[in-house]
């Protein structure tokens, strides 16, 4: 009686591997585009939401808020001004 080889030959295993590498050559690239727009959608979002705050800050106090004390002034006071 033959004994019967069960398993995979290198070549079946290197065509498999050649094949996962080709499909990752073209997944890997859309996937980075598709990460680019959700984190640009998102970044959009967030600046609506800004805006709308800013807007609302706006119609209650007739000034648009102050995001700093002295942007690019002289740097001595910043330890009076941030504290």
């Amino acid at each position: 009686m033959t004994k019967r080889r069960e398993g995979f030959t290198l070549i079946e295993l290197m065509i498999v591997v050649a094949i996962i590498g080709i499909l990752a050559a073209i997944a890997i690239p859309n996937f980075l585009k598709f990460q680019l727009r959700s984190k640009t959608g998102e970044a959009k979002a967030n600046l609506a939401a800004i805006r709308t705050a800013e807007e609302g800050y706006f119609s209650e106090y007739s000034t648009y808020v102050v995001a700093a004390q002295n942007p690019g002034g002289n740097p001595t006071n910043l330890k009076r001004v941030w504290t």
